[in-house]
């Protein structure tokens, strides 16, 4: 992703959020996008509903907020890992509901890199394993 001469890094992700929130919103696969802090900058509804949350209610909550505490340790290891080699990761994983019930899912999450090779921000499809069976 490279920034546009006279255009700023901090635009150019928040036109990054804006594309892909629009390309997934009306999407029966829950799909989030966060910062590099794990700070969520937005999901479409699908994502909302598996959750239990409004979307204006999941804005600027932290991903951690809600993983289980158990899963969160292999989930940063993941991360770490994907930062290190650039490349996507499939895992399973679990989210607690607004209710406090939790779902079991699959989460396929990859990693944007700036043009200097930071990363800008994280964004994941995932899948409702309860439905599988």
């Amino acid at each position: 992703m490279q920034v546009q001469q006279g255009q700023k890094p901090a635009d150019e992700f928040g036109k990054c959020i804006e594309f892909l929130l629009e390309a997934v919103e009306g999407s029966y696969q829950p799909f989030i996008i966060a910062d590099s802090a794990g700070i969520i900058k937005g999901c479409n509804g699908a994502f909302a509903r598996l959750v239990g949350y409004a979307k204006e209610e999941l804005v600027s909550k932290r991903v951690e907020d809600l993983t289980p505490p158990e899963w969160r340790r292999q989930e940063s290891g993941i991360i770490a890992g994907q930062v290190r080699s650039g490349m996507p990761a499939i895992y399973r994983k679990e989210y607690v509901r607004k209710d406090g019930t939790r779902v079991p899912v699959e989460v396929f999450d990859r990693v944007a890199f700036d043009k200097d090779g930071r990363p800008m921000y994280f964004y994941a499809f995932i899948t409702d394993l309860s439905e599988k069976g």
